[in-house]
């Protein structure tokens, strides 16, 4: 093999490594990359779920999302923060927010059902619809929307840089 080749190689195979593994983003860290993306505004930590403490990770930025109406919590005052956040819990906290900016979040008539999209819970209604269409989700294989899929870090991440315009 050419040397100069080994090393892009190399690089290559270690991120299809990592990719692999990459764990799953949760609930807590969905809404604190939120958080620091809208500029980390001053807001007092807890209160606002019984399974999240004024002292854990994610607590303020939480509290923040609740005070907003971005996050409702998982039922019976919880919000299960180390839980795996779903695609369509963030598409649904996204368009939230986005609301709360003012920001169109109709989705358009002319929108094409994909396979899979009577499996969205119905309180997230058509918010993956929507991400998806606005190009902050981008769809699954096979033009799915998979709405219990998880994020990794590096979607999150994507998803909140083309969020923000960043």
């Amino acid at each position: 093999m050419k040397p100069f080749l080994v090393l892009p190689l190399a690089c290559f195979l270690l991120v299809l490594t990592v990719q692999a593994a990459a764990p799953p983003v949760s609930r807590s860290d969905f809404l604190e990359a939120l958080w620091q993306y809208a500029g980390a505004l001053p807001h007092s930590a807890g209160g606002a779920f019984s399974d999240v403490h004024r002292d854990s990770d994610g607590s303020t930025a939480i509290s923040w999302a609740c005070g907003l109406g971005i996050t409702r919590g998982t039922g019976g005052g919880c919000f299960s923060p180390r839980r795996p956040i779903t695609r369509e819990e963030a598409a649904l906290m996204l368009r939230r927010y986005a609301s709360c900016l003012g920001r169109d979040t109709v989705l358009p008539s002319s929108l094409l059902v994909c396979n899979d999209g009577a499996d969205a819970s119905p309180w997230a209604g058509d918010a993956l619809y929507w991400a998806a269409d606005c190009g902050l989700v981008e769809w699954s294989p096979g033009g799915l929307l998979d709405p219990y899929g998880t994020l990794t870090y590096e979607q999150t991440d994507g998803i909140l840089r083309r969020f923000f315009g960043l």
